[in-house]
């Protein structure tokens, strides 16, 4: 196979459109190399053409008319649009590197925002949460020194007897500070948990972050995509490392062959590496509520059961819609995300009979899927606060070697987070949320 790479670059506003131009400015935009798997990149795309049946004299075909803007010389001006598919490992922060300080200039980050929303880094407080008093035992609560930055719905983390364990901040009342689920432990005096950077999808109305540009480049070729955003993200784990594939949709896809870059094959860009580790199942907790959230109120202290995980998968799906307009080649001016689907897979080693009837009664449960590796820009969780299964608990997988339980959970309502106090923002109640450490 040639060699290629693949770089991305966030675009001021949809589409990089020029000023003066209905084309994006290319000149304007600074491209970083993503680390990535080769064979998943796609971004071919195809041309837009009104087809014509019209009345002929014999067994002939007519010119489809292609779809296009045209140059002051009144040539046509190539345009395709499609979707750009790219696939990549969970490579985190760490403590940043001068490509990528933070998480600003982080690919993974930016593609998760493209379509949901983001959270953003703490605005005060810095990136460690540390315990003054801890709560009496079971009580899912402690005390903070200052409070100040900490937002009701914002995941955290805790390292408790080597391992990652997750949850989320449910209620601020001055110092005192509600968690849940629970985690591993109790916490004790002078804990620290991190925080981290939050992709949610809302109770309402999103706006996510920017829309983004892509750029693959070949021997002998180059080929660009503009106002991406995605409409399909699946998430699984593979040897215990978890994998990233997007799929975008571009409204405008060129080639660029003839560019200088191209034809003296200097246009293959290297890709920037974070500092951190790759995101691994390994070291991490997966815990579901022991009681059911649709019961619980605002600021909710749900206990929480370890879930021994042979198998898990995530997808969600974005919908899009094009927001028309006819001055830019893009042919919009957004693609608005309208809806969205979110549905987790889950296979048990250890059937959990807790689970029986939530079918049955139409109950729901915070489902936690934390992942490994301690330290400053490491870990990640994903959180369903109220997910709603959609399959018989009680049916058993009598295909593998021992008698397993498979899930499938789809996302519902948040009613746990108490929004009446403390900072409050678009994390709390959001019904999905996907946290990357700091």
């Amino acid at each position: 196979m040639s060699r290629r790479t693949f770089s991305f670059a966030e675009e001021a506003a949809f589409g990089a459109i020029q000023a003066g131009s209905p084309l994006p400015n290319r000149g304007g935009l600074s491209f970083l190399g993503v680390l990535c798997d080769r064979a998943e990149i796609k971004t071919h795309g195809e041309p837009i053409l009104a087809t014509r049946d019209e009345a002929r004299i014999g067994y002939h075909k007519t010119p489809d008319t292609y779809i296009t803007l045209h140059d002051e010389a009144g040539e046509p001006i190539p345009r395709r649009k499609g979707q750009v598919t790219i696939t990549m490992r969970g490579l985190l922060l760490g403590d940043g590197t001068v490509e990528i300080p933070n998480y600003s200039a982080h690919a993974l980050a930016k593609m998760l925002g493209a379509s949901l929303g983001d959270g953003g880094d703490p605005l005060a407080g810095g990136d460690v949460v540390t315990v003054q008093t801890a709560g009496a035992p079971g009580s899912q609560t402690f005390a903070v020194a200052d409070a100040t930055g900490l937002k009701v719905g914002e995941l955290l983390r805790a390292f408790q007897d080597g391992l990652a364990s997750y949850t989320a901040i449910t209620k601020i009342d001055g110092s005192e500070i509600t968690i849940s689920p629970a985690l591993k432990k109790d916490l004790a005096d002078a804990d620290t948990l991190r925080r981290m950077r939050n992709f949610i999808i809302p109770k309402g109305s999103i706006t996510p972050g920017k829309s983004l540009a892509f750029r693959e480049d070949g021997k002998g070729w180059r080929t660009e995509a503009y106002g991406c955003r995605w409409s399909k993200l699946d998430i699984k784990a593979e040897n215990g490392e978890v994998l990233f594939t997007f799929t975008f949709e571009a409204p405008y896809i060129r080639d660029h062959h003839d560019d200088a870059e191209v034809q003296d094959g200097t246009n293959l860009k290297n890709y920037a590496v974070p500092a951190g580790p790759s995101t691994k199942m390994l070291g991490g907790l997966q815990v579901i509520s022991l009681t059911p959230s649709n019961a619980a109120g605002p600021g909710a202290k749900l206990g929480a059961q370890q879930m021994n995980l042979d198998d898990w998968s995530l997808s969600i799906t974005a919908t899009l819609a094009q927001k028309g307009r006819s001055d830019t080649i893009l042919a919009s001016s957004d693609q608005e995300v309208v809806d969205f689907e979110v549905e987790l897979n889950a296979t048990l080693s250890s059937p959990l009979d807790l689970l029986s009837a939530d079918l049955r009664k139409g109950q729901e449960r915070s489902v936690l899927i934390g992942f490994g590796v301690a330290g400053p820009g490491t870990g990640m969780a994903i959180y369903i606060p109220s997910a709603i299964l959609t399959v018989d608990p009680e049916l058993r997988d009598l295909g593998a070697e021992y008698v397993r339980q498979a899930l499938k959970w789809k996302m519902g309502l948040c009613k746990l987070d108490d929004e009446t106090g403390g900072v409050t923002n678009v994390e709390a109640n959001s019904a999905f949320r996907l946290g990357l450490g700091l």
